[in-house]
């Protein structure tokens, strides 16, 4: 390995300074990586808790909608349908819309300690 550091134009202590700062580097990569795949998993966690809860609410209105005996009835099934599914996917949006940065932050915060602690 002599040669080949010589030939590179680093000292032993350089090359084990480069080397140790890649594993850091590598480190630093796969915990972002690793965060941003949590965070897609808890947003697609949350999403087909949506789609599971939509179904079993469209089944509960279908049942609504076949006891209907007027079109007034059917009307307001249909709006009361409208209005909740608005409300269900607003809220989960804004589930999943405090999921993505949270993930981002833990990562952060984790990334900055690390770098803290190979610093000192």
């Amino acid at each position: 390995m002599g040669g080949s550091t010589n030939h590179l134009g680093l000292a032993g202590n350089q090359v084990q300074d480069a080397a140790e700062q890649t594993t850091r580097s590598a480190a630093t990569v796969l915990h972002s990586t690793t965060a941003a795949v949590e965070g897609v998993s808890r947003m697609s966690q949350e999403y087909f808790a949506f789609v599971h809860h939509q179904i079993e609410r469209n089944v509960q209105r279908m049942n609504k909608l076949w006891r209907c005996r007027s079109p007034q009835e059917v009307a307001a099934v249909q709006v009361e349908f409208l209005r909740e599914t608005m409300e269900d996917a607003m809220k989960s949006g804004w589930r999943m819309a405090r999921i993505w940065p949270k993930e981002a932050g833990t990562a952060a915060d984790e990334n900055a300690s690390e770098t803290k602690q190979h610093a000192a």
